[in-house]
């Protein structure tokens, strides 16, 4: 399968459709000149084809561009599928060709398509094949300056022959071209743009399949009725070869951008629907110098629960960062994303509704004012991850009995566990048993056996990922010494007894096995005075 990378410079082929003339069994044009496009919607087109576009690059057999907007017919299906190519490359770093954002089919995108200047110079008075070509502005004179596609593709104009929404593939490269010059003496950029027109036999399967993977949209001339005549322009996203036949993806000007139609790759014939007769590369330099000099990890495999990282470096002298997945730019929340407007992007805790092809990140040059993209990056997450259904709980045992810790999980058997004290693994040795189970006992406890016990869970698939219980506390409470003077633990307050408090006589810091009997932490004259109080007495049995 190729992959499609989204990249700075940008060739895009806008495959140019055209209308199918009205006379049945009319022969394909004989040049290019003849090429010609009706373009009028004429209801809504046939449900089948269609499919709900996936916003990634490589799904199933299929690459598809993302970021091509998807507009709908405007005055002409020409400067439209054109339209979509420029929005393309207005979302892709060449940001002043359409003021605003272009994902969305704006005002200003319409402007850009055929503005109202237009209508009212070309296609007023609407023409059609009843009345044949009726004069306009192009005959008459008097026409605003072009500064639309649809002028620049001298659609609808009487003077090339042109009735209402009709186009010519031989105009398509000069329109973009055009605009791209218009755009570059009104704002001061320096964007540049070649173009040129094919037909079948020139361009084939491969020159397409190059394009796509090149991140390059295109936009063809295509015979939608199979009468063997072009009658309509769209713009190529997408294709695949799985079926065992070849297709291409396209926005066919017709239905909302969300839909994408897939059509045989063949030469138009007789008999042959969306076949194609001609193609038009674009080529656009943003003139943007700024690189991505580290993109993003391209694939992480991760465990549900786990953080993930992606990390961009550029070139741009001022640059401003937003992270993307898809056409949607992510913010923080403070709990799940963070960093979305910086060049280190963190998911925490990621769930499997984080998986996806499609995280990039956009970075804004603002010395000069352009955009450069990163290539996009992958992220699976591992939903295989064990289920803890109960923590273990505190626990308070007198010194010398026992404690129990117990967790239950889902699928125990798909499960290895691994008890832990204050973060240290435990092992089975007599004081310690069940370390690697679901319940974990320690016997004879001692005031050393008090801290924090927790059990990591560890899933046998996929990434074989971990789990760490909820926190539990064990306390242990000492036996009360009852004579505490009895220093050696024979039942009696003798002399060996004050020969050992007088060896820590003076001592600071000292225990009540020291000798510091009132806890004050000296061992000291009162507590030599406790123990001759009782010297002599025999102590209770322990």
């Amino acid at each position: 399968m190729r992959r499609t990378f989204v990249m700075h410079r940008f060739v895009s082929f806008v495959f140019a459709f055209a209308a199918a003339l009205p006379t049945v069994g009319l022969a394909q044009p004989a040049s290019d000149e003849d090429a010609h496009s009706l373009c009028m919607p004429t209801g809504a087109p046939p449900a089948a084809g269609y499919q709900t576009y996936p916003g990634a690059l490589n799904m199933r057999g299929q690459t598809v561009i993302p970021n091509v907007p998807g507009y709908e017919w405007r005055h002409g299906c020409g400067p439209t599928a054109v339209g979509m190519v420029l929005g393309y490359w207005d979302c892709m770093g060449c940001s002043m060709l359409i003021p605003g954002a272009a994902m969305a089919q704006t005002t200003a995108v319409n402007r850009a398509i055929a503005n109202n200047p237009h209508y009212n110079d070309y296609s007023l008075p609407i023409d059609d094949d009843e009345s044949g070509l009726l004069p306009d502005a192009s005959y008459y004179g008097g026409a605003h300056e072009s500064n639309c596609l649809a002028d620049f593709m001298e659609t609808s104009w009487y003077t090339s022959s042109n009735m209402f929404g009709w186009s010519r593939l031989n105009r398509v490269d000069n329109s973009m071209r055009d605009y791209v010059a218009m755009v570059n003496s009104e704002y001061g950029t320096s964007y540049g743009c070649s173009s040129w027109n094919e037909t079948w036999g020139t361009f084939g399967w491969n020159d397409f399949v190059d394009e796509i993977d090149a991140g390059r949209p295109m936009v063809f001339l295509v015979d939608t009725s199979a009468d063997g005549a072009t009658d309509h322009f769209v713009t190529g996203i997408g294709y695949r070869d799985t079926q065992g036949y070849q297709e291409y993806a396209c926005l066919d000007t017709w239905s909302a951008g969300s839909n994408i139609r897939w059509e045989r790759f063949r030469e138009n014939a007789w008999g042959v629907p969306w076949g194609i007769h001609g193609a038009t590369y674009f080529v656009l330099d943003s003139g943007c110098s700024a690189t991505i000099t580290t993109q993003p990890e391209l694939t992480q495999a991760l465990c549900g629960g786990e953080d993930a990282v992606l990390h961009v470096a550029t070139s741009a002298q001022s640059p401003q960062y937003q992270w993307r997945r898809g056409q949607t730019d992510l913010v923080d929340d403070g709990i799940h994303i963070s960093g979305a407007a910086t060049d280190t992007l963190q998911i925490l805790g990621l769930t499997p509704a984080d998986e996806g092809a499609d995280y990039l990140c956009v970075v804004y040059d603002a010395i000069p004012d352009c955009l450069v993209y990163s290539e996009s990056a992958a992220i699976n997450v591992d939903d295989s991850s064990p289920v803890i259904l109960s923590h273990p709980e505190d626990v308070i045992a007198d010194e010398g009995g026992w404690a129990r810790f117990q967790i239950s999980v889902e699928d125990p058997p798909l499960d290895t566990f691994q008890w832990r004290k204050d973060g240290a693994p435990l092992s089975d040795d007599g004081h310690i048993s069940g370390s690697q189970t679901q319940t974990l006992f320690v016997f004879e406890l001692t005031p050393a056996d008090a801290g924090v016990y927790d059990c990591v869970v560890t899933g046998q698939l996929g990434l074989q990922c971990s789990l760490t219980s909820e926190e539990a506390v064990l306390t242990v409470n000492p036996i009360q010494d009852d004579c505490p003077e009895d220093m050696n633990d024979d039942d009696v307050v003798n002399l060996q007894d004050l020969a050992e408090l007088l060896a820590y006589y003076g001592q600071t810091g000292a225990t009540p096995d020291q000798g510091d009997f009132d806890g004050d932490g000296d061992v000291d004259l009162s507590d030599l005075a406790q123990l001759l109080g009782v010297y002599g007495q025999a102590c209770p049995t322990r």
